[in-house]
Protein backbone atom coordinates (compact mmCIF):
# COMPACT_ATOMS: atom_id res chain seq x y z
CA UNK A 1 0.00 0.00 0.00
CA UNK A 2 2.99 2.55 0.32
CA UNK A 3 3.41 2.70 -3.40
CA UNK A 4 0.27 3.92 -4.96
CA UNK A 5 -1.30 7.11 -4.19
CA UNK A 6 -4.78 6.55 -4.48
CA UNK A 7 -6.86 4.43 -3.39
CA UNK A 8 -6.33 0.67 -3.37
CA UNK A 9 -8.45 -1.08 -5.65
CA UNK A 10 -11.27 -3.34 -4.10
CA UNK A 11 -9.40 -6.79 -4.38
CA UNK A 12 -6.56 -5.62 -2.65
CA UNK A 13 -8.98 -4.08 -0.11
CA UNK A 14 -11.15 -7.40 0.42
CA UNK A 15 -8.29 -9.89 0.80
CA UNK A 16 -6.31 -7.74 3.54
CA UNK A 17 -7.57 -9.05 7.07
CA UNK A 18 -4.79 -7.02 9.39
CA UNK A 19 -3.10 -4.02 8.61
CA UNK A 20 0.25 -3.12 11.50
CA UNK A 21 3.09 -1.25 11.62
CA UNK A 22 1.58 1.19 8.84
CA UNK A 23 1.84 4.82 8.45
CA UNK A 24 -0.98 6.96 9.29
CA UNK A 25 -2.12 8.09 6.05
CA UNK A 26 -1.91 4.10 4.97
CA UNK A 27 -4.47 3.81 7.55
CA UNK A 28 -6.75 6.51 6.74
CA UNK A 29 -6.31 5.36 2.62
CA UNK A 30 -7.78 1.84 3.87
CA UNK A 31 -10.61 3.08 5.88
CA UNK A 32 -11.21 5.36 2.96
CA UNK A 33 -11.32 2.54 0.44
CA UNK A 34 -13.48 0.35 2.88
CA UNK A 35 -15.91 2.68 3.55
CA UNK A 36 -16.29 3.78 -0.38
CA UNK A 37 -17.11 -0.24 -0.28
CA UNK A 38 -19.95 0.05 1.78
CA UNK A 39 -18.50 -1.72 4.30
CA UNK A 40 -18.86 -0.84 8.46
CA UNK A 41 -15.00 -0.22 9.43
CA UNK A 42 -13.52 -0.35 12.97
CA UNK A 43 -10.31 0.66 13.46
CA UNK A 44 -8.61 -0.32 16.84
CA UNK A 45 -5.16 2.01 18.15
CA UNK A 46 -3.69 3.60 21.15
CA UNK A 47 -1.45 6.46 19.69
CA UNK A 48 -1.28 9.39 18.25
CA UNK A 49 -0.77 8.19 14.79
CA UNK A 50 -3.68 6.36 15.24
CA UNK A 51 -5.57 9.13 15.70
CA UNK A 52 -7.04 10.09 11.99
CA UNK A 53 -8.25 6.94 10.90
CA UNK A 54 -9.78 6.29 14.47
CA UNK A 55 -11.38 9.38 14.02
CA UNK A 56 -13.02 8.69 10.34
CA UNK A 57 -13.67 5.09 10.93
CA UNK A 58 -17.38 4.31 11.73
CA UNK A 59 -16.28 3.23 15.14
CA UNK A 60 -12.78 3.83 16.47
CA UNK A 61 -11.66 1.86 19.52
CA UNK A 62 -8.89 3.15 21.66
CA UNK A 63 -6.90 1.54 24.62
CA UNK A 64 -8.00 3.19 28.02
CA UNK A 65 -4.59 1.89 29.86
CA UNK A 66 -2.08 2.27 27.75
CA UNK A 67 -3.40 4.95 24.73
CA UNK A 68 -2.32 8.43 24.61
CA UNK A 69 -5.11 11.30 25.08
CA UNK A 70 -4.89 12.14 21.57
CA UNK A 71 -6.19 8.24 20.27
CA UNK A 72 -8.52 8.16 23.28
CA UNK A 73 -10.36 11.69 22.17
CA UNK A 74 -10.70 11.07 18.28
CA UNK A 75 -11.98 7.11 19.35
CA UNK A 76 -16.04 6.87 19.83
CA UNK A 77 -14.93 3.59 22.51
CA UNK A 78 -12.50 3.48 25.09
CA UNK A 79 -11.69 -0.25 26.50
CA UNK A 80 -10.95 0.12 30.05
CA UNK A 81 -9.03 -3.22 29.65
CA UNK A 82 -6.99 -3.05 26.63
CA UNK A 83 -8.41 -6.12 26.13
CA UNK A 84 -10.05 -7.47 22.45
CA UNK A 85 -11.70 -9.94 24.08
CA UNK A 86 -13.98 -7.00 25.55
CA UNK A 87 -14.68 -5.97 21.46
CA UNK A 88 -16.05 -9.69 20.77
CA UNK A 89 -18.06 -9.34 24.04
CA UNK A 90 -19.83 -6.13 23.33
CA UNK A 91 -20.51 -7.01 19.49
CA UNK A 92 -21.84 -10.48 20.58
CA UNK A 93 -24.42 -8.18 23.05
CA UNK A 94 -25.00 -5.70 20.51
CA UNK A 95 -26.06 -8.21 17.83
CA UNK A 96 -28.01 -9.96 20.09
CA UNK A 97 -30.17 -6.77 21.65
CA UNK A 98 -30.42 -5.79 18.16
CA UNK A 99 -31.97 -8.99 17.64
CA UNK A 100 -34.26 -8.93 20.94
CA UNK A 101 -35.47 -5.33 19.75
CA UNK A 102 -36.58 -6.63 16.14
CA UNK A 103 -38.10 -9.30 17.70
CA UNK A 104 -40.39 -7.01 19.63
CA UNK A 105 -41.30 -4.81 17.51
CA UNK A 106 -42.59 -7.98 14.91
CA UNK A 107 -44.50 -8.63 18.10
CA UNK A 108 -45.93 -5.62 18.99
CA UNK A 109 -47.07 -4.65 15.31
CA UNK A 110 -48.36 -8.36 15.06
CA UNK A 111 -50.38 -8.34 18.03
CA UNK A 112 -51.52 -4.52 17.31
CA UNK A 113 -52.20 -5.01 13.01
CA UNK A 114 -55.05 -7.80 14.86
CA UNK A 115 -56.29 -5.71 17.72
CA UNK A 116 -56.85 -3.10 15.32
CA UNK A 117 -58.21 -5.15 12.59
CA UNK A 118 -60.97 -6.99 15.13
CA UNK A 119 -62.06 -3.57 16.44
CA UNK A 120 -62.26 -2.42 12.53
CA UNK A 121 -64.22 -5.26 11.38
CA UNK A 122 -66.13 -6.50 14.66
CA UNK A 123 -69.00 -4.40 13.90
CA UNK A 124 -69.52 -4.77 9.85
CA UNK A 125 -69.40 -8.74 11.21
CA UNK A 126 -72.21 -8.57 13.87
CA UNK A 127 -69.31 -9.23 16.61
CA UNK A 128 -69.45 -6.86 19.99
CA UNK A 129 -66.59 -5.21 20.71
CA UNK A 130 -63.95 -7.59 22.86
CA UNK A 131 -62.62 -4.71 25.10
CA UNK A 132 -65.06 -1.27 25.71
CA UNK A 133 -65.09 1.53 28.33
CA UNK A 134 -68.75 0.13 29.98
CA UNK A 135 -66.81 -2.86 30.05
CA UNK A 136 -63.84 -2.42 31.47
CA UNK A 137 -65.45 -0.01 33.71
CA UNK A 138 -68.15 -3.26 34.99
CA UNK A 139 -64.53 -5.70 34.94
CA UNK A 140 -62.90 -3.14 37.49
CA UNK A 141 -66.11 -2.59 40.20
CA UNK A 142 -66.32 -6.23 40.34
CA UNK A 143 -62.57 -6.34 40.86
CA UNK A 144 -62.51 -3.81 42.83
CA UNK A 145 -65.79 -5.11 45.20
CA UNK A 146 -64.41 -8.52 45.40
CA UNK A 147 -61.13 -7.44 46.91
CA UNK A 148 -62.81 -5.09 49.30
CA UNK A 149 -65.29 -8.03 50.13
CA UNK A 150 -62.00 -10.32 50.23
CA UNK A 151 -60.18 -8.06 53.20
CA UNK A 152 -63.47 -7.13 55.21
CA UNK A 153 -63.28 -10.85 55.77
CA UNK A 154 -59.29 -11.49 56.20
CA UNK A 155 -59.00 -8.70 58.41
CA UNK A 156 -62.05 -7.14 61.38
CA UNK A 157 -59.69 -5.11 62.99
CA UNK A 158 -59.11 -2.54 60.23
CA UNK A 159 -61.62 -0.10 59.10
CA UNK A 160 -62.02 -0.22 55.23
CA UNK A 161 -63.56 2.69 53.29
CA UNK A 162 -65.82 1.84 50.71
CA UNK A 163 -67.17 3.94 48.33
Amino acid sequence: MQNSEKTPPLLEVRDLRVLSRAKPMDKLRLVNALQKNNEVVAVTGDGTNDAPALNHADVGLSMGITGTSVAKEASDIILLDDSFVSITRAIKWGRSLYRNIQKFIVFQLTVNVVACGIAALGPFIGCDLPLTVAAQTTQTREVWETSVNFLKKQCTNVKIFDT
